[in-house]
């Protein structure tokens, strides 16, 4: 069946994983017109090759060897899903499956070896050769590490080679599934001790065991308390099984004494699958009602959805877009339709999520990286509904609800929902929705877009920011737009003060990376017991150390860039490639201590505010201090308990958390994102700066915002100040007609890259060329890009930029064209050229 997994032979020797796309009969095989193409193993990306040639006839098909699942897992709708993506971002159907598939659902090869048990020596083996063959047992299978470790061979793979050549060991090849459901024990009253005379007679017995007896006391009173189950007779007891976990914690005592009455049968001992995934009840208190404001905006969405089928919600921050998709979802579940919410970040899912919860119950799931394997595949089966009611082979629906709404980062688009009635893009402006590394470098904003076509369902765009694409589209008519301009709950907008740190300088009003009001203002808020946000759009201590002697800058081996320093670690690391090095105490060039850091991240603004507020209590949010999920819940609670006075964070802190203590907001470089060398970094410092003031204000108290910039006459800066989005759009749609960019282009980035310089150069031009010859002054480059080196792979950009009127497909085709006519000339075999379609 299309959409279940198979195994299937390939070669002699091996065994590949993959997904039925569709089922043939012989005679469309053997027909002229045929290609069968595998485009890529589950687990393997790089594997992507033509099984058979076009026009061959009376192909020998080899049988499937293993069914693995009893429905499909990938719909149909969800198959045109991935080739489209596959097609829009110029990547193959293989790469689109990896990304898609949660790993628990991957299968992945593990080589094993066997005993030949035929085999006869011709010529002597060698000492090495007898001692692997003497380690193999005779009737099992062995890995390579495990055939090493009983030979006491380090490097075993010369003498397994030689093996197998001379027929002694023969490959075995076995397919691991990594997804495994989670089991718990449960227990039960034995038949025979079922009725209460029967029990009562047991506990006597147990007089001189106190802890069984108090086990089984146990037993009947959680029993008795959580389960009222009918029984056909006035004696006989309710049957009930309960939770080992939930017995023992209950009775508190040991394990011991249950193992002794599961011993003496009076217990029975039995195990079932239970959820990974979060079970802690929460308690449903309803749906807040709009105000007069929401309540407009709520039904103008809906009128807009009657004409269009993606709407922009274009709200100021704090005024309740949340509680909007909250209506919105519930009309959709009433309608028995599902709702995908998508976040750009999984911090925000910590804090939405309880809202969503005390609206919907366990209605909700949660679908991100900071999950593990096996409960991204809970929630992929629970949120699976297939036209016969039937999921996968390891989901019993007996036993779970399916997940109605689910929450997720830009990975959640490829779950494949079959009543998808609503996709809700929260801060859709994020650049976080973009996948840049590795294929498909897709779009999930984009994606979302074209996943609601396919299924007929409504997009809602939320922000206070939008993307301009997103908002030309609503102003040309393609989308609906929805404007909510009033703060929830009569709230102020904060005031937006400027801070000059050029003549603050000059005046000896700053302190380190700090000027005077700021400080002044933060010090006021810790008195009245208000938080402070800090806003540094770098991590790290310092981005770099540099000796004042001779201005060396330790530099990583493998990319061409400065080492940051992180003071905590006490490394100096690449941001680039993961590169760290144990930070130095004398200049590698000239052996000078003189060592300084140069410029200031997160870290090192904590370190100095706790130098210069020791009475604060200090958090800091960055990708450093947030490796796990129970890392970000901490920060946020924490915050919103007011354990945390004063939080310090990169754009993290800037995206949609709500907290109502927050009357201050600092931007401490703005600088450093005006200065950017992209054509978005206007539109980007506006978004990140507005998005972050917005944190700002009380119920009863307006909030403010200052920010620290030496270019105070900027129209960026200025624009934040009046709180004009439109203005600054207008503008920026000038510049970018002007210079051909989006969204009056699309951009296609052609990224060559390879080991050696000169042949990096030389493929580099010749790409050019090829696509020059068929897009004219359309391609850029090429230019080496602000980081030459990457992974040790030299590297340079070729830009194609096409009039968004233009026929997309065309242009696709004739870039697969010219790309299959480099591959062609054997010349740069080794070159490695990444696609990457709408890469800003």
């Amino acid at each position: 069946i299309a959409g279940c997994r198979v195994t299937v032979p390939f070669g002699s020797n091996k065994i590949y994983s993959g997904i039925v796309r569709r089922v043939l009969d012989a005679a469309q095989v053997n027909s002229n017109n045929t290609a069968i193409s595998l485009h890529g193993q589950i687990g393997d990306s790089d594997f992507a090759t033509e099984l058979f040639s076009e026009g061959k006839k009376n192909i020998v098909i080899k049988p499937i060897i293993d069914l693995l699942d009893e429905a499909p897992i990938i719909t149909e709708t969800m198959f045109v899903f991935w080739e489209w993506i596959a097609d829009y971002y110029l990547c193959n159907l293989g790469e689109v499956m990896q990304a898609a598939l949660p790993a628990g659902l991957k299968l992945q090869s593990n080589t094993l070896w066997t005993l030949n048990p035929e085999f006869e020596a011709e010529n002597k083996l060698s000492k090495s050769e007898m001692a692997v063959l003497y380690a193999m047992p005779k009737n099992a299978s062995k890995t390579s590490d495990e055939l090493s470790k009983l030979s006491g061979i380090k490097n075993v793979l010369p003498q397994i080679k030689k093996l197998l050549e001379k027929g002694a060991l023969e490959l075995e090849v076995s397919l691991s599934d990594n997804y495994k459901p989670k089991m718990a024990s449960f227990v039960s009253v034995a038949a025979e001790y079922s009725t209460e005379n029967a029990m009562h007679a047991l506990i006597d017995s147990l007089k001189n065991a106190p802890k069984q007896q108090a086990i089984l006391m146990a037993v009947l009173q959680f029993g008795l308390n959580n389960f009222d189950t009918p029984t056909n007779s006035p004696n006989a007891l309710p049957k009930f099984e309960i939770s080992t976990k939930d017995l023992l914690s209950f009775s508190g005592i040991s394990s011991a004494p249950l193992a002794e009455l599961v011993k003496k049968g009076i217990l029975l001992k039995s195990f079932k699958r239970v959820e990974r995934t979060d079970t802690v009840e929460t308690e449903i208190v309803g749906i807040n009602p709009l105000n007069d404001f929401q309540q407009e905006a709520y039904r103008k969405i809906l009128e807009s959805f009657e004409k269009h089928a993606t709407v922009l919600l274009h709200g100021i921050t704090s005024s309740g877009k949340t509680e909007l998709y909250i209506h919105l979802i519930e009309a959709q579940l009433q309608q028995g339709k599902q709702v995908l919410y998508l976040l750009p970040e999984i911090a925000l899912t910590e804090q939405i999520i309880n809202r969503l919860k005390k609206a919907f119950g366990k209605q909700v799931g949660v679908y991100h990286s900071k999950f593990s394997d096996s409960e991204r595949v809970e929630i992929w089966n629970r949120s699976t509904q297939s036209k016969t009611g039937e999921l996968t082979k390891h989901t019993n629906v007996e036993e779970f609800a399916d997940y109605k709404l689910i929450l997720g980062t830009r990975s959640a688009v490829f779950i494949p929902f079959n009543k998808l009635g609503l996709i809700i893009i929260d801060e859709e402006h994020e650049t976080t929705y973009k996948q840049q590394e590795p294929a498909p470098r897709y779009h999930a904003r984009d994606a979302a877009i074209y996943l609601a076509h396919l299924n007929n369902a409504k997009v809602l765009l939320g922000s206070a920011t939008p993307a301009y694409e997103s908002y030309m589209n609503a102003n040309i008519g393609k989308y609906g737009l929805v404007e909510l301009t009033q703060r929830h709950g009569n709230m102020q907008m904060p005031t937006v003060e400027i801070l000059n740190t050029v003549k603050l300088r000059k005046q000896n009003r700053m302190k380190t990376h700090f000027s005077d009001p700021l400080l002044i203002k933060i010090k006021q808020c810790l008195t009245n017991k208000e938080q402070v946000i800090l806003f540094q759009n770098r991590r790290g201590y310092s981005p770099f150390i540099e000796c004042s002697d001779c201005a060396h800058v330790p530099v990583c081996e493998y990319c061409d860039v400065s080492l940051t320093y992180h003071k905590y670690k006490n490394i100096l690391s690449c941001h680039y490639c993961g590169y760290s090095i144990e930070s130095l105490k004398k200049c590698p060039a000239c052996s000078s201590t003189a060592l300084e850091t140069k410029g200031f991240g997160t870290e090192k603004i904590e370190d100095e505010i706790s130098i210069m507020f020791p009475e604060a209590n200090l958090a800091r949010m960055d990708s450093d201090t947030t490796g796990n999920r129970n890392a970000y819940r901490k920060l946020i609670s924490d915050f919103e308990q007011g354990k945390t006075d004063i939080l310090i964070g990169t754009q993290m802190i800037s995206k949609g958390l709500d907290f109502d203590n927050v009357s201050t907001v600092g931007v401490l470089n703005a600088d450093n994102m005006l200065n950017m060398p992209d054509f978005r970094a206007f539109e980007r410092s506006y978004q990140q700066i507005m998005q972050v003031s917005g944190r700002a204000g009380r119920k009863n108290k307006q909030g403010v915002v200052l920010i620290q910039t030496g270019t105070p006459d900027h129209a960026v800066i200025q624009n934040i100040v009046k709180g004009s989005y439109q203005n600054l759009f207008v503008q920026e749609m000038e510049h970018r007609k002007m210079f051909k960019y989006p969204p009056f282009f699309k951009l296609i980035l052609f990224n060559v890259k390879h080991f050696d310089k000169p042949l990096t150069d030389r493929a580099a031009e010749s790409f050019a060329v090829l696509l020059r010859s068929r897009f004219g002054n359309r391609v850029l480059g090429p230019e080496y890009p602000a980081i030459l080196k990457i992974r040790n792979k030299f590297q340079k950009n070729i830009l194609l930029k096409i009039e968004r009127t233009a026929p997309l497909s065309k242009g696709r085709e004739i870039i697969l064209q010219a790309l299959e006519e480099f591959k062609a000339s054997g010349a740069f075999n080794n070159v490695q050229i990444i696609i990457n379609v709408d890469p800003y």
